[in-house]
């Protein structure tokens, strides 16, 4: 029998009374936990996904093309972060190993915009923190000035087209997730998922962009887990094959049904 419930059943009058209310205290906590981490998964899942996602269609591009070594171990060192944060990103087992995740995808990201560049023949991008509207579209470009309700004006890192955006006045892509019927901006969605945020803007970064993103959560009414399910997919099965002999890149394969 449950521990917990052995406690009750010896227990009497206001004892146990407060023995009652202090099992349902723990079992909504866990409850809460479990939650959260479910949705921090499936954010990883969904932010590993498009990444494997942006790498295919990298790998059709290149398919045709020789490429010389320092294009070739930047694509590799791009497929090496996919496949660890693929392997990982289910076996989560805190709501804060998801920085360690988020922290190799940056990585992967760079690497990605780096071979990019090369084969352009346009110097390297330099190495920033992601765009923070959507970390999904890779490194910034640039800072703009934006303002959110409730937190002011600040400068905040961008990539290319969402710099654009809010130049023309218009709303960046902004990453959501899922709070119960209700989309709201990832650091909006509280506390669960702040490691979202510290894997692709360190703290010792030059852009303080955690202390305004996150704020007083209360303000933004998703002070604690604030668990939900982001939006997109779930994560495929990629299949990464190798350089073939002339420099070029062989096989990628494709996303399977699901596999891990």
């Amino acid at each position: 029998m449950d521990p917990e419930w052995v406690m009750l059943l010896l227990a009497g009058g206001g004892a146990g009374s407060y023995a009652v209310w202090k099992l349902r205290a723990r079992r909504d906590e866990r409850r809460e936990r479990a939650v959260a981490l479910e949705g921090v998964r499936k954010l990883a899942d969904e932010d590993v996904t498009i990444f494997g996602e942006q790498l295919t269609r990298l790998g059709t591009d290149l398919a045709e093309r020789s490429l010389d070594q320092e294009t070739r171990h930047d694509y590799q060192a791009a497929l090496d972060a996919y496949e660890r944060a693929k392997f990982t990103a289910p076996r989560l087992g805190s709501t804060e190993e998801l920085s360690t995740i988020i922290d190799t995808l940056a990585t992967g990201r760079y690497s990605l915009a780096c071979v990019r560049a090369r084969v352009a023949n346009q110097p390297l991008p330099e190495l920033r923190v992601p765009c923070f509207f959507n970390p999904q579209h890779g490194p910034s470009s640039r800072d703009v000035m934006y303002t959110v309700p409730r937190r002011g004006t600040q400068r905040l890192p961008a990539c290319v087209m969402c710099a654009t955006r809010v130049k023309q006045k218009e709303k960046p892509e902004i990453r959501t997730v899922q709070i119960g019927d209700r989309k709201v901006p990832y650091w909006e969605a509280g506390e669960a998922y702040l490691p979202y945020s510290r894997g692709y803007f360190p703290a010792d970064s030059s852009v303080a962009v955690i202390t305004w993103g996150f704020a007083d959560m209360a303000v933004g009414g998703h002070h604690g887990s604030g668990a939900g399910d982001p939006s997109g997919g779930g994560i495929g099965d990629y299949g990464i094959g190798d350089f073939d002999g002339t420099g070029g890149l062989g096989g990628l394969g494709d996303f399977g049904g699901g596999g891990q």
